[in-house]
């Protein structure tokens, strides 16, 4: 089976992702009725990251991007043991993408803006032992790694409609673009996703964090553009935030 066998229209991806959330819902609900499990230093996390979309489009062009900002919002519950995290989040990331197709005068550009909205699930590891009895003070350093998945809505507006019209301007007539599929409107997605970073505490209610993630996809479409090889895009993301906690 190839990467490209697993692109499912939305029709198909909508119970499977729905499936999914009921599943990490339900773990969710779980967690928070075992009061016994859990500890009681919630927080909220906002941050603003710089990201990517990266997409291999080509044995000759192993590999294109462009960046935009994402911006997440995150819940944290810690669990008895502190050091381990339960997170639910959310996250919407925007940015312009541009492909060109072929060179001189034969060249097509293609453009679109993308658009991908993440709704999902995860588990935190404190690194240092420091957090295990909760009493955060001002300079502790606290390294963090973390699992997740989720949902993931894509939206794509292209200029895909007027390629046929560039290409039959070009003299002679040729096609740049042959091999190449280009994907518009809206879907859905099944994404995991692996983030580490650190939070500095600046006192009992504040942080402030920086992370890199990195959310792999399973299809060839993330950018709209599905390339001649069957390798999946994939998303990374560098951020800087606050973490407030109540």
């Amino acid at each position: 089976m190839t990467w490209a066998s697993l692109i499912l229209d939305t029709k198909q991806l909508k119970p499977f992702v729905m499936k999914r959330l009921l599943i990490c819902s339900l773990f969710s609900l779980g967690l928070l009725w075992s009061s016994s499990a859990l500890a009681q230093n919630q927080s909220v996390y906002f941050g603003i990251g710089i990201t990517s979309i990266r997409g291999e489009l080509s044995n000759e062009s192993i590999a294109d991007e462009e960046y935009g900002l994402n911006y997440t919002l995150k819940y944290m519950l810690p669990l008895q043991n502190e050091q381990f995290v339960f997170t639910a989040e959310t996250s919407f990331l925007n940015m312009q993408l541009g492909r060109q197709f072929g060179t001189g005068e034969t060249a097509v550009n293609y453009q679109s803006i993308v658009s991908h909205t993440y709704i999902g699930a995860g588990l935190r590891f404190y690194l240092s032992r420091s957090v295990s009895k909760y009493n955060p003070y001002h300079g502790q350093f606290l390294p963090f790694i973390g699992l997740g998945a989720g949902a993931v809505h894509i939206n794509r507006i292209s200029n895909r409609a007027v390629i046929p019209q560039q290409i039959a301007g070009k003299k002679p007539v040729s096609d740049p673009t042959e091999g190449y599929e280009f994907y518009e409107g809206d879907n859905y997605e099944f994404a995991p996703q692996v983030e580490a970073g650190f939070a500095y505490v600046i006192n009992s209610i504040w942080s402030v964090e920086a992370s890199g993630l990195v959310r792999p996809g399973f299809s060839d479409s993330w950018d709209g553009v599905k390339g001649t090889t069957n390798s999946p895009d994939y998303f990374m993301s560098g951020a800087l935030g606050i973490q407030m906690r109540f």
